[in-house]
């Protein structure tokens, strides 16, 4: 069982002592990463991903590694209202507070050029990339209030909101009104001391994104799309979103954390009807 990322050194130990804080789409990818290093920094976590296997196999980890009374796990499937409200729920009767929000979990939704896509694809990635986060944020700002304990909700979108290239027209959209959703939220709450940010990473390598595809022909693909040298992973966006629900950022709303190596200044080329080969290789 894989277990690395338990036993990395840690810079900010003890940074969320005493802190609770709900995770969608916690079971895999950033969402598994942010997990595990708020927990290892102190926190306890709700973990919520349609994935119960899963997120089974997360907390096997996290009590193989001592970490077992900090992480709970509920099936959650965020195109349900109902099932996001339920962490929420969860985190007030257990727990009496929440500190944390991470609406973190989507797909890539409809793929294809825009005449292409149908109207129910359409809708479906509107329902699971923008309409769960929106869901994610009210009902945690909500419980915020209720508790008086002033926190912060972190949405996780893309560089795809600004740089959408030609194959992705549904997911880049939702991404955007993601990012404009969450600033009208910093507006709202910002006097209920809650404060809104965003993290935006490019191509993470992730179980999601690797599926099917050859890891090294990934890895060499992301690092030629943009100009920092080092492909991107999930314990990277970690480090952003917990930097953004932390202390360390007490003043810091209505940011957009830019977590992609550059790309959005060298063109989103990973995006676009391009074959492997010419990202891998090009000319």
């Amino acid at each position: 069982m894989q277990t690395s990322n338990w036993n990395t050194p840690l810079s900010c130990p003890g940074r969320y002592d005493g802190r609770v804080g709900i995770i969608t789409g916690g079971a895999s990818g950033i969402g598994k990463a942010t997990v595990i290093r708020m927990i290892r920094e102190g926190g306890t976590v709700i973990v919520g991903d349609v994935n119960i296997v899963a997120g089974n196999i997360l907390m096997e980890e996290a009590r193989q590694n001592g970490y077992g009374e900090q992480c709970q796990f509920l099936s959650c499937d965020v195109v349900r209202e109902k099932d996001i409200e339920q962490l929420t729920k969860y985190a007030e009767k257990e727990f009496g507070r929440l500190d944390l929000m991470v609406n973190n979990a989507a797909a890539g939704g409809a793929i294809g050029r825009l005449l292409d896509i149908k109207t129910d694809d359409w809708d479906a990635t509107f329902q699971l990339v923008l309409n769960s986060v929106f869901w994610g944020t009210r009902a945690a700002a909500k419980t915020m209030i209720a508790l008086r304990c002033p926190g912060s909700i972190v949405n996780v979108s893309s560089i795809a909101a600004i740089a959408p290239g030609c194959s992705i027209a549904s997911y880049a959209a939702a991404k955007a009104a993601v990012n404009n959703m969450t600033q009208s939220a910093v507006l709202n709450l910002g006097h209920h001391g809650i404060r809104c940010n965003i993290v935006s990473p490019s191509a993470i390598i992730t179980p999601f994104l690797a599926q099917g595809d050859d890891p090294n022909l990934l890895d060499r693909a992301a690092v030629n799309s943009q100009p920092w040298p080092d492909v991107g992973r999930p314990e990277h966006v970690a480090a952003a979103i917990l930097y953004l629900g932390s202390d360390q950022s007490k003043s810091v709303t209505g940011c957009i954390l830019d977590v992609g190596g550059g790309a959005v200044a060298s063109g989103p080329v990973l995006f676009e009807w391009k074959p492997y080969g010419e990202i891998v290789n090009p000319v």
